[in-house]
């Protein structure tokens, strides 16, 4: 990637952030870039063809790192929470780039304009929730054949409520906020799985 088109995805991404899709024309980012229209244009063809970009590097590369890692070996719960663990911690970062005080929403956001706009995203997102929801049945799965959870445990209906614990629980915390309080998503997940993990006689 050559450094000018970096930059540009880079201050992009930040304005995106910060003011969302709507709330950035091709001359807020002649003033974030300090570079010339003609600049923009030769690496980007228009604002969506940027966006796009930016989603792919910022958002799309991102999930399918951590997909990798889901696909790597057989995952027991701990270890699921932890790869989770590792997701959030580099949302959180690039958050942290921009301004720390940015709130996961802004993050949210820009998923959300790709999701309505962009159908190959959409096709992307839900599979990729396909796929996580899968990785926590298989880790249910492993976590009963290692002893830890009892057998008649409904893997199908935990699978659900592990990766239903995502849904609106960090989003309003500012990057710091998730930092300073370890993320309300991983510390539901840890205390469902103490809630339901085999208990010593």
């Amino acid at each position: 990637m050559s450094s000018n088109r970096d930059f540009i995805l880079r201050e992009a991404f930040g304005q995106y952030l910060e003011y969302g899709y709507d709330g950035v024309s091709i001359s807020v980012l002649q003033d974030s870039t300090q570079l010339g229209r003609a600049t923009l244009y030769y690496y980007f063809t228009n604002k969506e063809n940027l966006f796009r970009e930016v989603i792919n590097e910022y958002v799309i590369k991102l999930e399918l790192s951590f997909l990798e890692k889901l696909g790597e070996k057989a995952l027991n719960i701990p270890q699921l929470i932890q790869i989770h663990t590792e997701r959030i911690d580099g949302i959180i970062a690039l958050i942290r780039k921009v301004n720390p005080k940015l709130r996961f929403t802004n993050y949210l956001s820009l998923i959300l304009h790709a999701y309505a706009h962009d159908e190959a995203f959409k096709s992307f997102f839900d599979e990729t929730r396909v796929r996580i929801l899968d990785a926590w049945k298989q880790a249910i799965r492993k976590s009963i054949s290692e002893g830890d959870l009892e057998e008649e445990r409904d893997t199908e209906k935990l699978a659900i409520l592990f990766s239903g614990l995502n849904e609106c629980t960090q989003w309003e915390k500012t990057a710091e906020e998730c930092v300073a309080s370890d993320c309300t998503f991983i510390k539901n997940c840890h205390q469902l799985y103490e809630v339901i993990k085999k208990k010593e006689k």
